[in-house]
């Protein structure tokens, strides 16, 4: 019986489109979090985190159940955050003073909603020497008609991508 109700649920949120949001993006920043953690000890280079693992709608909330992934050695973010060290700032602003390659960077959606793109992709390219581990929004999430409470406010102006270390962007 309960292996019948796993299924239908997971019909259910692959049917209304949730499945990548809930599971499938989960499992991507578990990975992608730790691969970056492995390669930050590999290169003896610091782990910045981009976007607070506490903050978030629902597909946060069952990563932080699953402990999915952590703050970094530094994580920066535009909204308040528990992280020990962390910056709440703008993203350009905040690696304009970081040295470069000082960091392997994990990004876990935010690329997404950046407007002046360029700018910022030079400096975490800069700062990360290439190893970048990006996690973002693969479906159109808006478009599904979820009240998405505080987080409406914020609109998606790119499809992110990650080829040979480089950061590409397409408008939405």
């Amino acid at each position: 019986m309960k292996l019948l109700i796993l299924l239908v649920l997971l019909f259910l949120l692959y049917i209304f489109g949730l499945f990548d949001i809930l599971l499938f993006r989960n499992y991507k920043r578990y990975k992608y979090y730790n691969d970056a953690k492995q390669k930050s000890i590999e290169k003896n280079k610091k782990l910045l985190v981009v976007g607070c693992p506490n903050n978030g709608g629902i597909s946060s909330k069952i990563g932080n159940f699953f402990n999915i992934y952590k703050c970094g050695d530094l994580t920066i973010d535009i909204e308040k955050c528990n992280c020990s060290n962390f910056e709440q700032n703008d993203l350009y602003m905040s690696l304009k003073n970081k040295k470069n390659n000082e960091y392997v960077i994990f990004i876990s959606v935010t690329l997404e909603y950046i407007k002046d793109i360029e700018k910022v992709i030079k400096e975490i390219e800069r700062v990360s020497g290439g190893d970048i581990y990006i996690v973002n929004i693969d479906i159109p999430i808006e478009n599904l008609g979820l009240n998405l409470g505080k987080y409406n406010k914020f609109t998606r102006y790119w499809k992110i991508s990650i080829d040979n270390n480089k950061i590409i962007y397409k408008s939405i």
